[in-house]
Formats: structure tokens, sequence, C-alpha cells
């Protein structure tokens, strides 16, 4: 069974994505309570301990920072950029109206080649692509992702309903694959810059 077929691993552009090694240090700091040396001292601290119980607050619930929403919406759009680009390859078209819903600029370009080479070739693409992004790099209007994804469910048909052939050799490889998500018109995220690499090149 074919899978993402070498030859659709075009570098659209040559945007490199940082990738951030520095080690985080947590800081953890203790504090000591001095105990009194008189019994004073003691009935003081007691009383202070009990007036201040009555002000403590019921702990509130963590809510979502807006850097969180951010990188989930950015997500979300990765994952519905490729769901869009299942859909087109189901009849391999690169005109399908769903390419350009969560993608633009370089990453849709990347699709409407894939789409016009599978249909150059013949073949339909069924199945899904398997992601599960993570984010390197966050901003307010813009999201790196990194991810190994798996085509090894996303299989080349041809007329006839026979499953293409493995251009590679290696169907089930992982590629390790590269996003830029962006806020675009509207308020609208979308995915601009998308990179995918060799089979073989990430490991889950």
């Amino acid at each position: 069974m074919a899978t993402l077929s070498d030859r659709w691993l075009v570098r659209a552009g040559e945007h490199e994505v940082n990738r951030p090694y520095g080690t985080v240090v947590l800081a953890t700091v203790g504090m000591v309570l001095g105990l009194g040396l008189a019994a004073c001292a003691q009935d003081a601290s007691r009383t202070a301990g009990a007036r201040a119980s009555h002000n403590v607050r019921e702990p509130v619930p963590p809510t979502l920072s807006p850097a969180d929403g951010t990188e989930s919406e950015a997500i979300a759009t990765y994952r519905a950029m490729w769901a869009d680009a299942e859909a087109a390859a189901r009849t391999a078209d690169p005109k399908h109206p769903r390419l350009d819903n969560h993608a633009e600029q370089k990453a849709l370009w990347l699709l409407q080649y894939m789409m016009e080479h599978a249909r150059k070739a013949g073949v339909t693409i069924e199945g899904t692509v398997v992601v599960d992004p993570m984010v390197v790099k966050s901003g307010k209007d813009k999201v790196e992702l990194r991810d190994c994804i798996d085509g090894s469910k996303w299989v080349q048909v041809k007329p006839g309903g026979s499953s293409g052939g493995s251009s590679d050799g290696l169907s089930g490889g992982r590629r390790r694959a590269e996003a830029r998500v962006v806020r675009a018109a509207a308020d609208k995220w979308k995915v601009s810059d998308l990179y995918l690499e060799d089979v073989g090149t990430c490991i889950k």
C-alpha cells in the first residue's frame, strides 16, 4: 500500500521552524516558621492563626490563559487542515472547496500539489492521516507546531478499487512535519506553512 509519496516532499519556501532547546529550571522556595519561646507568644500565634482561618478562600479552578487558547485554536486548525486534505484526496481534486478552509499560502500550495500529483497518477487517496501535533513556539498571532505524522492508513487507490504500490517500500513509516499556524483575515486561524520530511525521520 502506498503512503505519502516521497515526491510530495516539497519544501514550500525557506521557512525554518525555531526549535526550543532551552532548559527550564524550576526553583523551589521553602518557608521556615519559627516557634515562639514564650507561652504568651504561642498564644498570640494561635489567636492569629484562628483569625486567619476565617479568611481562607476556596481554591479557584484554573482558567484557560490567552496563550493556552491560542495554542488550542492553532492545533484545532492544523487537525482540520488534514481533514480537509483527506476529503479532497478522495477525488484527488486540487481545486476542492475545502482545501483553503484552514490552509493558505505555502501550505495550501503544497496540499494542492499533492492532489494534482495523485490526479496525474490516476489514483485517489482513501483513509486518514494520523496526527499528534505539539507546540514548539507560541505567540499572539502565530503558533509553530511539530508533528510525527503517520500516513500508513492514507493509501492510494487505483481505478477499480485496488491499492496502489508503495514507491518507497516503507509503508507505515512516520514522517516529521512542521507547520506554522497564523491568525489570518477576519480573526480566522490558518496553516500558512507546511513541511513534510522523509519517511523514518521521526519515531512516535
